[in-house]
């Protein structure tokens, strides 16, 4: 919708939307009267697909509005959080950091202009250099784009007054504390030895059901974001598996793919605001993040551990500072490059203490639901307080009663029970091995403990499941993770290989419609809509075969021709073969059959008789996949004295056509086979033939070359 009220239908890419950059006062106002939309985010047109080129709307779910007053584009491109209204916590004075996000107004005593943006905002570098001059400043500095982190003591509020600043909150410092001890991969295939979990003895099978997910999915290509303490992206587990940008040229000093970051070749580090994620040597935490790493997708290359997905990608983002601490500002800023460049799982192995309020963390809700947006799962730890969240907040995991994209995670033990240090209650939605987990670390391996290390489990899992296609939004990740997990006294217990499917039967649903306009001897439309789920990787195409019901026998048509259109819009003629059958057809996005399912269409003619349609969705081999599903139709000329060619069933003779038996939607079944079939070569008797003007034949009587032959 433009300003002048006028719209228009466009569908623009998501590479064309610039969603980080200084807002006007005016633009802040206008987003704030879509505070009420579940999502209500900024953005510029840069490459003008809806108008002029760096035009800003506010995007809400279906529609772009155009923010007004625009004389020219802004020319800015400095990422900073997008903020409805300034957000200030009341605390006694103390010298405490804590982080501003950038927007722009006209001068330092808060007068605002009442029209029209500002020629040119204010930058990054000009706020800060208003910031450090404030009364009661100790230091500030731009941590990340847009954002920029000061220590002050004494009037907080004085930061709100500086122009271009929307909001001011808590740095809120993250914990991501974990217990180290010996351990062995009992995630992968728990034998109940306790030489797996440094002397705990275990029960068998009591881990995640990994190697056996690995027949179908290892997660090949799947990026998750590790935001944490660092990577070390050059050990020799992990190598192999780090994520490049291939949109940067690496070492040239340039923002080749204009996101913002110079060099961004193999993640970025928030804490320094560098191109360096590899872990700050010497911290307390600097094993954390290469551990999270390794479980999630360490390199099956016969030495050293192996990841729950070991063909997944691992962006690596620090967001620890030198000393080791983790802040919202930096988890802002990953959580939104990790969305913005490709990464389809972020695991945040992170979270606040219980009882954290939630105005303290809205920079980082802010950018989790922006992930939400872009179709990523955000998989986060529950914590290790071993307390109930569900009164006592813990962030981000108590974000998962808000948002379907959100999976939290507690820890189990190699016994199937509930670890003792891990957090539990309403928010957590399943639990996953978090018990004695040897991992990499920097420059080698070790053990740890923690739901730090549970999360990485079900995300390596989550990548897996993408990888296989056969779901469609992180709302059906999180379902299926909990619908096929095992129970347990600990909640429910990640499972991967059922999450993939394996030993779960395809259920195959095939509906019909357009039977009851069939009109014998006249072009008409069939259309068949197929619905999956739990399909194994590699259904793309499905099968339609067409036979005739002759007083108890089955006939296979031969020489149809029948006209399919797809849901994509692709056309193409077919004619069936001797057995009766079409050429497979293409599917194309195998991931719609488990949403909102696949349509074809048919344009044929059919004589007057009673047929079976026949569907099947066939693997990369051929082979059926979840049996053949089977309609009955019957085609019959209108009743003496007219009347509509609907309405009726086949022996009523009030209707043109209708289905005779309903499809079962969970039992797949098998057309009929015929008691005393003829052979293949030899017409039908003279005494069991339909007439020439109800043959099933295309043509008005059966001949050698097309005469029906049984099927099953």
């Amino acid at each position: 919708m433009y300003s002048d009220g006028t719209t228009t239908t466009a569908t623009v890419p998501d590479a064309s939307l610039r969603t980080t950059f200084v807002l006007t006062q005016i633009e802040a106002e206008f987003l704030a009267k879509y505070a009420v939309q579940p999502l209500a985010v900024l953005v510029q047109d840069v490459d003008g697909v809806v108008g002029a080129a760096g035009r800003r709307y506010v995007m809400i779910p279906g529609q772009l509005i155009e923010v007004p007053g625009q004389d020219a584009a802004p020319t800015t491109t400095a990422p900073v959080p997008v903020a409805p209204a300034p957000i200030g916590v009341d605390e006694p004075e103390t010298t405490a950091p804590t982080t501003t996000t950038p927007d722009a107004s006209d001068d330092a005593d808060g007068d605002v202009p009442t029209s029209g943006p500002p020629s040119s905002p204010p930058s990054d570098e000009d706020i800060l250099e208003v910031i450090v001059d404030l009364p009661g400043v100790v230091s500030a500095e731009i941590v990340a784009p847009g954002v920029i982190a000061a220590v002050v003591s004494g009037d907080r509020d004085a930061l709100l007054r500086v122009p271009g600043v929307v909001s001011v909150e808590d740095d809120t410092l993250f914990d991501i504390a974990t217990d180290p001890d010996e351990g062995k991969q009992w995630m992968l295939k728990n034998t109940g030895s306790s030489a797996q979990a440094g002397g705990w003895s275990g029960t068998p099978a009591a881990d995640a059901n990994v190697e056996a997910a690995w027949t179908v999915s290892q997660g090949a290509g799947t990026i998750v974001a590790v935001v944490d303490s660092g990577v070390d992206i050059d050990h020799p587990d992990l190598a192999s598996n780090i994520w490049l940008n291939t949109a940067e040229t690496c070492g040239n000093g340039a923002d080749d793919d204009r996101n913002g970051f110079v060099d961004d070749c193999r993640g970025w580090d928030f804490g320094a605001n560098d191109n360096d994620p590899r872990p700050q040597s010497g911290s307390a935490s600097a094993a954390h993040g290469t551990h999270v790493a390794g479980i999630i997708a360490a390199a099956r290359n016969g030495a050293g551990v192996v990841g729950v997905a070991p063909q997944a990608k691992l962006m690596a983002l620090k967001v620890a500072t030198p000393d080791g601490q983790l802040s919202s500002s930096a988890i802002y800023s990953a959580i939104v490059y990790a969305a913005n460049n490709g990464a389809k799982v972020i695991n945040l192995s992170l979270g606040t203490n219980p009882g954290t309020p939630r105005s303290g963390v809205a920079t980082m809700e802010q950018a989790i639901a922006y992930a939400g947006t872009r179709g990523v799962t955000v998989v986060a730890a529950s914590g290790n307080s071993g307390v109930d969240i569900t009164s006592q907040a813990v962030y981000p995991a108590s974000f998962s009663l808000d948002y379907a994209h959100v999976v939290t995670v507690g820890a189990s033990t190699n016994s199937d029970t509930r670890a003792s240090f891990s957090n539990f209650g309403t928010p957590v939605n399943l639990v996953a091995p978090g018990f004695f987990m040897w991992s990499t670390i920097p420059g080698s391996w070790g053990w740890m403990s923690g739901t730090s290390m549970a999360t990485p489990v079900v995300s390596g899992a989550v990548a897996d499941l993408l990888a296989t296609g056969q779901v469609s939004s992180p709302a059906e990740v999180r379902a299926r993770l909990v619908q096929r997990a095992d129970a347990t006294s600990a909640g429910p217990r990640l499972d991967v290989a059922a999450l993939v499917g394996v030993g779960v039967p395809p259920v195959v649903t095939v509906s019909y419609g357009g039977a009851d306009r069939m009109v014998p001897d006249q072009p008409s439309r069939l259309v068949v809509d197929v619905r999956a789920q739990n399909l194994p990787p590699g259904v793309s195409r499905a099968r339609i075969s067409i036979a005739a019901n002759v007083q108890g026998q089955v006939y296979a048509i031969a020489g149809l021709p029948a006209v399919f259109s797809t849901s994509g819009g692709s056309s193409i003629e077919l004619v069936t073969d001797d057995s009766g059958a079409f050429s497979p057809v293409s599917i194309g996005d195998a991931a719609a059959l488990a949403g909102g399912g696949w349509t074809v269409s048919a344009d044929l003619v059919l004589p007057a008789g009673e047929f079976a349609v026949v569907t099947e969705l066939l693997d990369a081999s051929g082979g059926t996949v979840g049996g053949a599903s089977v309609g009955y139709l019957s085609v019959v000329a209108p009743a003496a004295g007219g009347g509509d060619a609907g309405g009726g069933d086949a022996g009523g003779g009030g209707g043109a056509v209708t289905p005779t038996t309903s499809l079962s939607p969970t039992t797949p079944t098998t057309p009929p086979s015929p008691t005393t079939p003829p052979s293949p070569t030899t017409p039908p008797s003279p005494t069991t033939p339909p007439s020439p003007t109800t043959s099933p034949s295309p043509t008005t009587s059966p001949s050698p070359t097309t005469s029906p032959s049984p099927t099953t």
